[in-house]
């Protein structure tokens, strides 16, 4: 999950990349290990995008489920604009 943020990240969709990495940092399922990649890239982040955008990242990647997550993420670029359901 971390390198399907920062590619998202690198292609312009930040708000998507931080959803995604915020949940790649903080879910159980997850390995530790990708706190090596997401953290930096959360951390840039955090620095690029206004503050309602990075809270409603914050909120979507706590509504996420993993699967929501994968699924979305192998969908083809401007096919999947929201990352979570309801």
């Amino acid at each position: 999950m971390s390198g399907v943020g920062a590619v998202l990240r690198e292609t312009g969709q930040r708000e998507r990349a931080a959803t995604v990495l915020t949940f790649a940092l903080g879910h159980e399922q997850l390995p530790a290990a990708y706190g090596f990649a997401a953290r930096p890239a959360l951390e840039a982040l955090e620095a690029e995008l206004p503050p309602d955008q990075l809270a409603a990242a914050r909120l979507a990647a706590a509504a996420a489920s993993l699967e929501d997550l994968v699924t979305q993420a192998l969908e083809p670029v401007g096919s999947a604009p929201v990352l979570y359901t309801s």
